[in-house]
């Protein structure tokens, strides 16, 4: 597979995180007090690494095959086209908005 020329986050990258990661990983939930809602907290939490996506456990742990590590943990893994979106964003310096929010938690309202 070759990798895309420019991953946007916002279009492409944010979403998949919301369909995949964010029930467990966002303003409702957190395991393991892992926030995926924004790049700024992926980064500061450890789990990207900017343009090292063998250093980036998100990436880690939607790709490997040992199945009480993967993520997400239950349903479809995401596919080969959604793991190389990952892993092309990652090396292209995890590019994001500098002013990106966080889900503002439902419960707050």
């Amino acid at each position: 597979m070759r990798a895309q020329s420019s991953v946007d986050y916002v279009d492409q990258i944010k979403p998949l995180l919301a369909r995949k990661c964010l029930p467990c990983h966002g303003a409702l939930k957190q395991e393991a007090d892992l926030r995926l809602d924004t790049a700024n907290s992926m980064i500061r939490a450890g789990v990207i690494v900017p343009m090292k996506p063998e250093q980036s456990e998100l990436f880690q742990r939607i790709k490997t095959e040992d199945l009480s590590a993967r993520m997400p943990p239950e349903g479809e893994p995401l596919s080969a086209a959604e793991s190389l979106l990952i892993e092309t964003w990652i090396k292209q310096d995890a590019e994001h908005p500098t002013d990106e929010q966080p889900q503002a938690d439902p419960s707050q309202h």
